[in-house]
């Protein structure tokens, strides 16, 4: 292979409001710097420049301070429903002229950095994530065009370009067919979470045709940074007087971006199925071996069910529970690993303990997908991967109180199956940038 560096391109950062979605392109971005080849690396945010709420470009830059981030080829804004459609429209047209002439339109489009950019690569990597499904769930089909957009153009340019990990439908009717079959086949690799969605992608495409693989999610590629007071917020920073805690995440919202889900609030009835359900599980378990519960708010939309479940816990308790809002995964990961355990309904709260080897319970609703269930799965946590509404809350109780006793033992075998994962994802890109 040439010594000359391959330009790969990162299409989307997501943001920093959401620490899993953070993690995914720091994941990603450490990832391609510890493949054996060298490699000059480009991030496309989800935002516009002047748009972007979440500072993620600023992280980026501290972070991988050699990495070049450029703007969406979109705008992105949502300041107002005029805005929204007229961005819409705006976007719909970009893509058809850019799918339909792409040479004569990137001649057009030269201040498009992000398209300059696509241009120029060998190699355009599709963020990990959950990001590609339609079922009666979740269908949006401006979201899944603009998501799919760089890949798009790549292969209507003669690119390689491929998919980092993905949790993948479920997949209903022909428009998933008629929008990815072409373009999972003709990826230099494809890349899944969890064994579920690698059944979801062959459902619409012949897999045979590519590289597939199931590997872990991109967070668990990002090292964690020794610990330190400096580092850690004291909320978060162990001393001697602490006791063993059960850590907690809880969600009650919708899956993806507002614009998937009808109701774009937090349904009351669901912030209260929620809070009484995970009530009803951990507290006997805590109570039982002396153990302080500690909520975390990874995302500014599980605030609500956080609180209502502090307030539950602590009206039974008789004593404060503490919650922490964060969103900087490595501070996360400190946080999860001291835990005794995790009980979670963010799946990359599930994995910032996993990559410390804390064992967890994964709590999911059917509407989240496939990705808490496939991660457990991966690494045999099968019976504690918890359908809210398919199980009662004495059952799943007797199920965390089993992880409990077991916790020492899972800690080893969580330990050996992400090393074996991270050894078989790094390989595979590899052999892709070998190709290209």
């Amino acid at each position: 292979m040439s010594d000359s560096p391959k330009k790969v391109v990162l299409a989307y950062a997501y943001g920093t409001t959401n620490a899993g979605d953070h993690a995914l392109t720091l994941g990603a971005l450490r990832l391609l710097q510890e493949v054996d080849a060298p490699v000059e690396i480009s991030v496309i945010s989800r935002y516009s420049r002047h748009q972007e709420p979440s500072e993620a470009t600023r992280d980026i830059a501290k972070k991988f301070p050699d990495v070049n981030t450029v703007p969406s080829p979109f705008a992105f804004s949502r300041s107002s429903a005029l805005t929204r459609v007229l961005e819409k429209v705006h976007g719909f047209l970009l893509v058809a002229f850019v799918f339909a002439l792409p040479h004569i339109a990137l001649s057009f489009l030269r201040h498009n950095e992000a398209l300059m950019e696509i241009a120029d690569a060998d190699l355009v990597l599709c963020n990990g994530g959950n990001l590609f499904y339609w079922n009666r769930h979740r269908k949006s089909l401006p979201r899944l065009i603009a998501l799919a957009f760089p890949m798009m153009i790549a292969r209507r340019l003669g690119k390689a370009y491929a998919f980092l990990p993905q949790t993948m439908g479920p997949f209903e009717g022909k428009v998933p067919e008629m929008l990815f079959r072409d373009l999972f086949e003709q990826s230099e690799f494809l890349l899944f979470r969890e064994p579920i969605s690698k059944g979801h992608a062959a459902s619409i495409a012949d897999l045979d045709t590519t590289r597939t693989a199931v590997v872990p999610d991109l967070a668990f590629v990002s090292p964690p940074s020794p610990k330190s007071g400096g580092e850690t917020d004291q909320a978060t920073t162990p001393d001697a007087k602490q006791n063993p805690f059960i850590a907690v995440t809880l969600r009650a919202s919708q899956l993806g971006d507002p614009e998937v889900a009808k109701d774009q609030s937090v349904n009351e009835s669901a912030t209260r199925r929620v809070a009484n359900y995970m009530r009803d599980v951990v507290l006997p378990v805590a109570k039982s071996h002396d153990l302080d519960v500690k909520v975390v708010v990874q995302t500014t939309n599980d605030e609500e069910v956080s609180r209502r479940f502090a307030d539950l816990c602590e009206e039974e308790l008789g004593q404060r529970v503490i919650t922490i809002t964060e969103r900087r995964p490595q501070r996360l990961s400190d946080l999860y690993e001291d835990a005794e355990l995790l009980v979670g309904m963010r799946l990359h709260s599930m994995i910032f303990a996993l990559r410390r080897d804390t064992p967890v319970m994964g709590i999911y609703l059917e509407h989240f997908g496939p990705k808490i269930e496939g991660t457990l799965q991966m690494f045999g946590l099968d019976d504690y991967s918890i359908l809210l509404t398919d199980v009662d809350p004495e059952e799943s109780m007797q199920a965390l109180e089993n992880l409990f006793r077991e916790r020492a033992q899972l800690r080893k075998e969580v330990s050996k199956k992400r090393k074996e994962y991270i050894r078989l994802e790094t390989e595979v890109l590899e052999q892709a940038l070998q190709a290209v």
